[in-house]
């Protein structure tokens, strides 16, 4: 029942995607007759938003030529106009970066013209980009920021639509109430201006957030309502979503015959739409309504139909989640890389000002000098006075000058500590990304059920992760060292991670070899070590990678610098990997990677590992611990259950490692066949 809550409030979103039309052939004898350089701009950037779905690569060329015109004659409105198509361009094809770079410039021109609607559009733009960053916080703030203009103008459809937006953040971050006052005061000013399309997007929030707090009722009149005003609008994806929503919630509430009604018209319009989402929800709420019913012949239709549109909406979703985390990787990256440049030119700027400040008062006290030398040969009282008054001065702008940079050093130190605290939280925002990329516990014990991880990165973020496919009768499982650790391991590990899954999804590979030949090229393009001009990036990783077939139990392996064991009738068996990185371009030495192929036996142990463990400084001389040592733990280790066998693994790092610092990421998987 709370499965069916949450799926359907997905349902109430509002989605308005832009149509643009194919630019006119008649435009560019339009411009070429066009005198007047600011009517050109104004024709191009018409052009432009014409051509942002259609031609986008001939869009942002035109924007670019319309901003030296607008530039050319100080035409603030149209360069204003013109970033913002240009952030519009970036996030219709997921450029986020550069989107929220020209919606920033966008704001600075518009405060340098005043434009207050603009200023507010731009508030706006930016509050969206974070929304899809999920960085609610600041997009709350620009959206305050946004509002408070908008209240200024007296733009109240303005004004409800943010409101709208404000809600939908404070849904996402459970905030039932403040989410609720945000739909109602939307709704109290949609109503006031009979904007019925406001009215209707509201409703369907108010309905969703009703469910939310089990209040069916209301929840069933706001539904109710937003179908009719859907109706009156002929808008036919609202109409869906208004009678999905009914159709859930008479199922919640055990009207099961009224909500098959709904659910199935709004079935057959999803599929008229090709709106997979649609499809699938409706499938859903019909299998949940006819398993209460016990109608079990419809009941396993309509599942067989959800799992087929769920898998399908899935995959999509997964796709668009490892975007956005590379997205959000990129953009924790730039905040780091524009935090310490922002601190730099600061500094300059500080040291540049305090030379000029020590030159003026410099040049003032040889002006000084020659005044009161001139006076000297009047008055040797007056000189004497001066020289007194001078001297006085003098100490006390030191004293000044001393206090004065004492403060600015005291606020340096400030400046710095604050910058370091940004840059520790970019790096842990990065940890949160990178612990989302691992597989999480419960596939791992659907694809490993016997199984352990110890898993000890150096630093927050770390260059060694594991990673785990399911395909058919094989599970695919590696343990995969990328080059450094910390931040730029971290870095490397998005690129491996991606490039795995790539080999396995997009290019149907199965075989260990072949995979770590593709992951090769995808790691080399990727850091375009192909390039002639480029031979100081060696960058890549090594991986012990293995396909188990759970049938036959036929292991292969192929590896990368990364041996794999095994423990067979109590026999620790080594099986070499191939002595080169994955990705690393040396051309002369690149050779396929070889396939290994081994039968085992039911309760084998196989184990994968990095070179942390053995690498690692400690015991009473602060030696390496050593492979030699490492095959002789697993070997005494090897009949214990595994549940032991990491507690053992751990506490033995632990107690070698000692007081001394961790030399390296670490990784070791064990699996019992």
């Amino acid at each position: 029942m709370k499965q069916l809550v949450v799926i359907f409030l997905l349902l109430t979103a509002i989605s308005n995607s832009p149509t643009f039309s194919h630019p006119p052939d008649s435009l560019s004898v339009v411009i070429a007759q066009s005198a007047n350089d600011s009517i050109k701009a104004a024709i191009l950037l018409k052009h432009a938003a014409t051509s942002l779905s259609q031609m986008p690569d001939s869009a942002i060329k035109i924007l670019q030529e319309a901003y030296q015109y607008a530039v050319k004659y100080g035409q603030y409105s149209l360069m204003i106009d013109i970033k913002s198509k240009m952030g519009i361009l970036s996030a219709t094809h997921s450029d986020y970066l550069n989107a929220l770079k020209y919606f920033q410039q966008a704001l600075k021109l518009s405060e340098d013209a005043k434009d207050e609607p603009k200023i507010s559009s731009a508030y706006t733009n930016i509050a969206n980009i974070y929304v899809y960053l999920s960085m609610f916080e600041k997009a709350n703030e620009y959206y305050s920021s946004s509002i408070e203009i908008k209240e200024k103008l007296k733009d109240k459809k303005g004004i409800a639509n943010t409101l709208n937006n404000v809600g939908r953040i404070y849904e996402k971050q459970e905030n039932i109430s403040a989410a609720l006052e945000a739909y109602e005061k939307a709704l109290n000013i949609f109503e006031e201006l009979n904007d019925i399309k406001g009215i209707s997007a509201t409703l369907l929030n108010l309905g969703g957030i009703y469910t939310l707090k089990k209040n069916y009722n209301i929840a069933l009149a706001y539904f109710d309502r937003a179908l009719k005003l859907k109706q009156e609008l002929n808008d036919p994806v609202g109409i869906m979503r208004a009678e999905n929503n009914l159709g859930f919630v008479n199922v919640l509430t055990g009207n099961h015959k009224k909500g098959i009604e709904l659910c199935q018209k709004s079935l057959e319009e999803s599929k008229e739409l090709g709106h997979l989402e649609g499809i699938q929800y409706n499938c859903e709420c019909l299998y949940v309504a006819y398993d209460k019913m016990k109608d079990n012949k419809n009941a396993y239709f309509y599942f067989k139909e959800y799992i087929v549109y769920r898998d399908s909406v899935v995959n999509t979703q997964k796709l668009q989640d490892i975007t956005r985390q590379e997205m959000l990787l990129d953009f924790t990256r730039q905040m780091y890389v524009d935090s310490m440049r922002r601190t730099e030119q600061q500094k300059v700027k500080e040291l540049e000002l305090q030379k000029e400040e020590l030159k003026k008062e410099e040049e003032l006290k040889r002006q000084k000098l020659y005044t009161y030398s001139g006076i000297a040969g009047f008055l040797l009282m007056i000189v004497l006075a001066v020289v007194l008054y001078r001297g006085y001065n003098t100490k006390k702008k030191a004293n000044e000058m001393i206090t004065k940079q004492k403060t600015e050093v005291e606020s340096q130190k400030e400046i710095v500590q604050e910058k370091n605290k940004e840059i520790l939280d970019s790096i842990r925002y990065a940890q949160r990304i990178q612990e989302a990329l691992l597989p999480d516990d419960n596939f791992i014990k659907d694809c490993l059920p016997d199984s352990f991880i110890f898993y000890k990165p150096r630093d927050i973020v770390s260059g060694d992760f594991y990673w785990i496919n399911k395909t058919a009768n094989k599970i695919q499982f590696a343990v995969v060292d990328c080059t450094g650790h910390g931040v730029p391991g971290a870095f490397m590990s998005i690129i491996g991670y991606n490039g795995l899954n790539r080999c396995i999804g997009e290019y149907g590979l199965t075989k260990p070899n072949e995979i770590l030949d593709a992951l090769g090229n995808i790691i080399r393009n990727a850091l375009s070590q192909h390039k002639q001009n480029n031979t100081n990036v060696y960058d890549g990783m090594d991986i012990a990678l293995c396909s188990l077939d759970t049938k036959t139990l036929i292991l292969e392996y192929a590896g990368a610098n990364c041996p794999l064991y095994f423990i067979q009738n109590q026999n620790l068996i080594t099986c070499k990997a191939d002595i080169q990185p994955v990705g690393a371009f040396i051309e002369s030495k690149l050779k396929p990677f070889k396939l290994h192929s081994y039968q085992l036996q039911k309760n084998d142990i196989i184990y994968l590992f990095s070179d942390g463990f053995a690498d690692q400084f400690g015991g009473e001389k602060g030696k390496k611990f050593k492979y030699e040592n490492f095959r002789t733990l697993l070997s005494s280790i090897s009949s214990k259950s595994l549940a032991e066998q990491q507690q053992i693994i751990t506490d033995t790092f632990e107690n070698w490692k000692g007081n001394l610092e961790q030399v390296d990421d670490v990784c070791v998987i064990g699996v019992r066949v």
